[in-house]
């Protein structure tokens, strides 16, 4: 399997590793930003370091129960703004018939696995991605109800139904009719999105004309009313961004929700940037309250700015 526009950072790497650790043959070329995968026998064990590195190393876990009858694996790592358990994941591959023991690490067997229907009580991307790899290779229908479809989630049902997959959205629910096995392919991974939206709002506090080159617009729509209300100018044509800026931008009060509301994950980029507004803001974050570390660094380099009652401001 051949990945294109694969952004080369470190946790990139760790993945690669963990996947070379598993039994994957990889094939990097850094000036290209392409990765060659080819799948050998797979292992039954995920116990090394770089497992508490990064987070997504879950999304190998139903890689390690479809290959083998039993398998194990270190917990994921984590972010230090909240405990972020991995109960809907454990949950979802205990739907469809997997035992999973817990103890100073994950232990995951099975015999026969089925189809299931679920439904998060709060959204999860992460949940959601490893609901639809672990159920696309079971017989049977799947359904995840009711989620916001994050352009990253739809990312990889295109990329899985390249290769043979069966799966639709509708209505928010995402159906999975599973497949016996899925085909090579060569696919370019979107543009990140939350790359895009760091530098635009870096740009918008300098005096500045700059253009953005490859990005989608679904990377920019949906941050389109907040830019208009910061007073950033910008024009997109043609898969490009040009970015026209005075460096003042305005004041707002803005409640963080769930896609496709302003992403929790550029919260600290826009507290830096409000710090060059004349106007006061507020903002809430819903989805991780006490992503507030950044605040105690902008207050040394003398930010005005305080956390009171669950709000920054």
């Amino acid at each position: 399997m051949t990945l294109t526009n694969v952004p080369m950072i470190s946790d990139v790497y760790n993945m690669l590793h963990l996947l070379s650790h598993l039994g994957v043959k990889i094939k990097l070329n850094f000036d290209k930003n392409t990765v060659i995968l080819k799948r050998k026998k797979i292992k039954n064990e995920l116990l090394c370091e770089e497992v508490n590195k990064i987070r997504a190393s879950y999304y190998l876990y139903p890689g390690l129960i479809h290959n083998n009858k039993e398998s194990y694996s270190h917990f994921p790592g984590g972010c230090n703004f909240t405990d972020r358990p991995i109960n809907y994941h454990l949950d979802i591959f205990r739907q469809t018939g997997v035992k999973i023991e817990i103890k100073d690490q994950i232990r995951f067997s099975k015999t026969k696995l089925k189809g299931t229907n679920f439904e998060f009580s709060t959204p999860s991307v992460g949940a959601t991605i490893n609901a639809i790899l672990h159920t696309v290779l079971i017989k049977g229908k799947s359904v995840i109800k009711n989620q916001p479809i994050e352009p990253e989630i739809k990312d990889v049902i295109s990329c899985l139904n390249k290769m043979g997959a069966n799966i639709k959205i509708e209505d928010n629910n995402i159906i999975i009719k599973g497949t016996r096995k899925l085909k090579k392919v060569k696919y370019e991974i979107m543009p990140d999105r939350i790359e895009l939206g760091s530098y635009l709002l870096l740009a918008s506090v300098i005096p500045s004309q700059i253009t953005f080159t490859n990005t989608l617009d679904e990377s920019i729509e949906y941050l389109r009313p907040y830019l208009n209300k910061l007073n950033i100018n910008y024009i997109y044509n043609n898969n490009k961004i040009l970015l026209d800026t005075s460096g003042k931008i305005n004041g707002l009060s803005l409640e963080i929700m769930p896609y496709p509301s302003f992403p929790t994950d550029l919260q600290p980029i826009l507290c830096a940037a409000l710090l060059a507004s004349s106007q006061e803001s507020t903002i809430i974050d819903k989805v991780y309250p006490k992503r507030i570390s950044h605040l105690h660094e902008m207050e040394k380099m003398e930010g005005n700015l305080k956390y009171s009652d669950g709000k920054i401001i």
